[in-house]
């Protein structure tokens, strides 16, 4: 059993509780995205609906915060999300530990053939096929633009983390392949998974570098 209530203060997020060792490791994050989705409609240029926190080195563990003060940390390696809810107020961050849930991980996606093509400067066109002799099963589109690292991760996908990982690696060579290297952030991400839904997009507003360590 283990207190409900962590704080971050100077970017150092600290669990005052007494931890049960299955729920809790230590958690760093060395990049935050501020996402909207691409239909959302704001006065303010600053607007965003969803913050994304991310390991660039470690692509298994990520945080998100949503607009109703939800938060949600997807931990892969444990299979396990943990809830919260965005209690923050002054310069301290307060997070109300609301539940956990465990799951199995699967591809949810079957992408036995990922096709890549850059269809104008930066702007890429993937598609991925269970076989060659059926249909694509998810179309995404990309606006990239250069950045001081590879900073490339597919903002709400809802696709878990191995058919997303999967495409990303296959793109990161691709990448290399073209320019050299896969330093590159994503500003506009369109996402169509062919099964009779609207067509999805999600849209940077900002990113920026931090030093977040959940202990």
């Amino acid at each position: 059993m283990f207190h409900k209530y962590f704080y971050m203060k100077k970017n150092f997020l600290l669990l005052f509780c007494f931890i049960s060792s299955f729920v809790f490791s230590q958690y760093s994050f060395d990049y935050r995205f501020l996402v909207k989705n691409s239909d959302e409609k704001s006065d303010n240029n600053n607007y965003f609906d969803t913050e994304i926190l991310i390991n660039t080195q470690n692509p298994n563990y990520f945080i998100y915060r949503y607009k109703t003060n939800e938060v949600r940390l997807f931990d892969y390696d444990k299979g396990m999300t943990i809830y919260f809810l965005d209690k923050s107020k002054n310069n301290e961050v307060l997070y109300k530990y609301t539940g956990r849930e465990s799951f199995i991980e699967s591809e949810n996606k079957e992408t036995e053939i990922i096709e890549i093509k850059e269809v104008e400067k930066d702007i890429f066109a993937i598609r991925t096929f269970k076989s060659e002799k059926e249909e694509a099963n998810l179309e995404l589109k990309i606006i990239l633009q250069k950045s001081e690292k590879d900073l490339l991760y597919f903002y709400k996908l809802d696709l878990g983390n191995i058919t997303p990982q999967k495409i990303l690696n296959a793109f990161r060579q691709k990448l290399i392949q073209l320019r050299g290297n896969s330093n590159y952030i994503i500003t506009s991400l369109e996402r169509n998974y062919t099964n009779g839904y609207n067509v999805k997009g999600v849209k940077l507003v900002k990113y920026e570098k931090i030093n977040r360590v959940i202990r």
